[in-house]
C-alpha cells in the first residue's frame, strides 16, 4: 500500500541529483560507463545508487545505456532516463542536454506529486476537526434554539 508508494517516492527523490551528476561528468569528458560508476558511488547505497551501479556494469559489459536503463526494476522515472539516453543515441542529440531536460521533468513531477499529497493531507485534516466541532455546535447552538422554540410553543 502506502509504504511501497512512499518508498518509490523516496527512491525517485534522489534521481534528479544523480542525473545532474551524470550530466556534469559527461560534460567534463568522462565516458558513460565511468561516469555512471562514479555517480553510483557518489549517490550511495540507496535505490538510485543501486540503479546507477547496475547500469554502469551493463554498459561496461557493452550494453547500450538506454537498454541498460530499461532493464532496471525501479519506478517509471528511472525508465524515462533510459528512454532519454536511447533517444540521444538514436537522434545524435547531445546526451547531457537531453538528460538535463529529463532531470527537470522529474523535478516537476516530484513537485506536483508533493503538492497533491499536501492538498490531500489538508482535506484529511478537516475531517477530525469537523467531528470535534460538530457536536459542540449542536450542543451550543442548536439545542438551546430548539429548547427555546419548544418552550415557546408549550405556553398559551
Amino acid at each position: 500500500g502506502d509504504g511501497a508508494a512512499g518508498g518509490a517516492a523516496r527512491s525517485v527523490a534522489g534521481l534528479p541529483i544523480a542525473v545532474d551528476l551524470l550530466v556534469a561528468g559527461l560534460r567534463a569528458g568522462g565516458t558513460m560507463a565511468d561516469v555512471l560508476a562514479a555517480v553510483a558511488d557518489a549517490v550511495g547505497d540507496g535505490p538510485a545508487g543501486r540503479a546507477f551501479g547496475q547500469v554502469a556494469e551493463q554498459v561496461r559489459l557493452g550494453a547500450e545505456p538506454g537498454a541498460a536503463w530499461g532493464g532496471t526494476a525501479h519506478p517509471p522515472e528511472f525508465a524515462a532516463v533510459g528512454r532519454a539516453l536511447a533517444r540521444a543515441a538514436r537522434t545524435g542529440a547531445p546526451v547531457a542536454d537531453i538528460l538535463e531536460r529529463q532531470a527537470a521533468e522529474i523535478r516537476a513531477a516530484l513537485r506536483s506529486r508533493a503538492q497533491a499529497s499536501t492538498q490531500r493531507l489538508g482535506v484529511l485534516a478537516v475531517i477530525p476537526l469537523g467531528l470535534c466541532f460538530l457536536p459542540a455546535f449542536v450542543l451550543i447552538g442548536v439545542v438551546p434554539l430548539a429548547a427555546g422554540l419548544l418552550t415557546g410553543l408549550g405556553t398559551p
